[in-house]
This record gives structure tokens, sequence and C-alpha cells, in this order.
């Protein structure tokens, strides 16, 4: 549980605007891309993967 905490703090905190910013002609603007891509990657792929691991233990527990 504190390491979902600590990870949505580090997430909220985080620097994104200089981190993921295009410098084009007209200006800086957000990669969006970017940022969809990091939050599937560390944040909504581990949380389906852990949930899906958790129900196929508690099945061969059951069993």
């Amino acid at each position: 549980m504190i390491s979902l905490i600590l990870t949505a703090l580090l997430l909220f905190k985080f620097d994104w605007k200089g981190s993921f910013s295009t410098t084009a002609e007209t200006g800086t603007s957000l990669n969006m891309f970017a940022i969809v891509a990091m939050l599937i990657g560390y944040v909504i792929i581990p949380v389906l993967v852990y949930f899906y691991a958790k129900a196929h233990t508690d099945k061969k527990i059951a069993q």
C-alpha cells in the first residue's frame, strides 16, 4: 500500500512539462504520446498484471 501511495505522489510531483515537451518554431508543447505511454507502461500494466497473477494464484490455492 505504501508503494502505491509513493508512486502516486512521485507521479504527481514529476516535472512532466520539462521532461516530456517538444520544442518547435511555434513554441513548446507537451508530448502527450510519451506521457500516456509512460503511464500505461509503469502504472496500468503492472496493476493489471498484479490482479491477473493474484486471481490465478487464488485459483491454484483453492484446488
